[in-house]
């Protein structure tokens, strides 16, 4: 009998943890969406309101989610307060919430990338970033949303097999 129970514990441990990696990947998804959104709200705000970068970002800030929102706050008040690179303080105002961003290093990277080209170049340029970066979240997000059902076959079936192959080991 307690043969029979470890074994059930042992075959739902491994599918569980293999949904807890098919769970990250989702919240993934999730947040390059909002990502995408708060590009697409900031490029708005610049566009029609014409509005400097900070009181863009300030203003579009409790439309995101809370760990973009505190980004984009504490960004416009040090590019407000601070005199430096907009880069260096979009990149030290990312560093502080990237914990928080269930995203990969790459996407992050993608991101801080983006502030290079901000603050310092025209309005057209600094449009043409924005809607380039938006095209390649998008591209991203498709990718990632093609291959989640394959995905979760394959951590489920991985999740069943090390499981299995565990309880030939112990039996």
């Amino acid at each position: 009998m307690n043969k029979l129970i470890g074994s059930i514990f042992i075959l739902l441990s491994g599918v569980l943890l293999c949904d807890f990696e098919y769970q990250k990947l989702k919240k993934r998804i999730h947040m390059l969406k909002e990502i995408r959104q708060m590009c697409l709200l900031l490029g708005n705000e610049i566009r029609f309101s014409r509005n400097p970068l900070p009181d863009a970002m300030n203003h579009i800030a409790n439309r995101c989610a809370p760990v973009l929102e505190r980004f984009l706050r504490n960004t416009a008040l040090d590019m407000r307060t601070c005199h430096g690179q907009l880069y260096e303080i979009f990149s030290q105002n990312l560093n502080t919430v990237r914990e928080s961003l269930p995203v990969t290093k790459e996407d992050i990277d993608r991101f801080i990338c983006l502030g290079k080209y901000w603050g310092f170049l025209d309005y057209q340029v600094q449009m043409r970033y924005l809607e380039e970066y938006e095209k390649e979240v998008e591209a991203q997000i498709t990718e990632l949303e093609n291959t989640l059902p394959i995905q979760r076959r394959i951590y489920t079936t991985a999740g069943l097999a090390g499981s299995c192959t565990l309880l030939v080991l112990l039996l």
